[in-house]
């Protein structure tokens, strides 16, 4: 990862895919999936990909250590974070992930005590565990991590899914599958999923994966940005599909820096907001690690196709943050100054029967893009 030695980062955003889990059956007219179980396999990449966030950004002696972040950076501190996290289709996949990666950021520790009256100490149990809230994110109540589900589509995603499973956890199947079978499945699953969850159309539907999870993401990088407040790290825990309507939307798939298609489990962005001198304008720097083995990588992004009022293209490493300008470069003031609110879900559901949870997001949707 390469380090920027004339700026300092001063929060992140962090999207990261659950880890490792059980096999599940994933309806091919709706995409809900049935529920399904964390692995232990699941919880140690997502602990480490907790762990390497650490280290780079909790760390004071990392070169992308967080400024202005809590005094003693191994003690939680929960006005300085967010965590979200998706509790639609995967069962409690998603959040589970989330607990192992916080547990990574933020290990059990004995600075995690008191002092009473007495003059004795007590440590919190297990050696000092971290009790981390997450916002457990319900699709049917709020959309914003799960924008996708009840779109009519078919999948080839089942096939790969349920030999990949297999394939990890049953010995008798990974002997017996032939070699080139499972990466076979892969590209046909990358293809359709890509296929289906991308737009040629930089406003297009298809990119609803990452379109309902961009006023959560600008809200936390201008309160970043904003000096005044303690939010320091938004941490979203989502499935692999915003990843791909995100890679596509910012230019990295066109270009050629990334292929188009399902990322690894524990795979993570990283949005780092930058700022050179405190009165300085801040700005952003993309970072992308795919899975556990990887290690974050520096892209430009150039969101190429669409329109608005913005005109500057992001043929660079960094781009600005300030709460005017991060709406309208980062999407376009067409795009994000219409974003829906759940308000206008909810003002949809409270209509006569025939408007559906689906007609509600389709109207979002129509409404946004308007």
């Amino acid at each position: 990862m390469s380090a920027n030695s004339d700026s300092n980062v001063i929060g992140v955003v962090i999207l990261a895919r659950h880890g490792d889990r059980q096999g599940r059956y994933q309806n091919p007219e709706t995409y809900s999936a049935t529920s399904t179980v964390i692995t232990p396999l699941g919880e140690q990449q997502e602990y480490q990909l907790g762990g390497y966030l650490r280290d780079i950004y909790l760390n004071p002696n990392s070169s992308s250590y967080i400024q202005g972040i809590f005094s003693v950076p191994a003690i939680f501190n929960e006005s300085e974070v967010i965590v979200r996290a998706d509790a639609g289709g995967d069962g409690g996949v998603i959040v589970d992930s989330s607990e192992a990666m916080v547990q990574g950021l933020w290990p059990a520790t004995p600075l995690q005590s008191i002092v009473l009256a007495n003059g004795s100490s007590i440590t919190s149990p297990l050696g000092g565990y971290q009790y981390v809230p997450i916002e457990s994110v319900d699709p049917d109540e709020d959309v914003s991590l799960e924008g996708y589900t009840s779109c009519n589509v078919r999948t080839a995603w089942n096939i790969f899914d349920y030999m990949n499973v297999q394939n990890t956890h049953n010995a008798t199947f990974a002997q017996r599958l032939p070699s080139t079978f499972l990466e076979q499945a892969r590209a046909l699953a990358n293809w359709h999923e890509y296929n289906v969850f991308t737009d040629p159309d930089f406003y297009g539907i298809g990119n609803i994966g990452i379109q309902t999870m961009l006023p959560s993401m600008l809200s936390a990088i201008q309160d970043i940005a904003n000096s005044t407040n303690p939010l320091r790290l938004h941490y979203s825990a989502i499935s692999y599909i915003p990843f791909m309507s995100f890679f596509n939307m910012t230019g990295l798939v066109e270009s050629g820096d990334i292929v188009g298609g399902i990322v690894d489990y524990a795979a993570a962005v990283v949005l780092e907001i930058r700022q050179s001198s405190s009165d300085s304008e801040p700005f952003i720097r993309f970072q992308y690690k795919n899975g556990t083995d990887d290690i974050l990588h520096n892209y430009s992004l150039t969101f190429p196709g669409r329109s608005g009022t913005a005109t500057y293209l992001f043929q660079h490493s960094s781009m600005p943050s300030n709460p005017q300008l991060s709406t309208a470069h980062l999407i376009g003031a067409r795009f994000v100054g219409r974003i829906a609110s759940e308000d206008v879900i909810n003002s949809w559901l409270q209509r006569p029967p025939e408007y559906t949870r689906e007609s509600a997001q389709l109207a979002l949707v129509s409404w946004v893009l308007d």
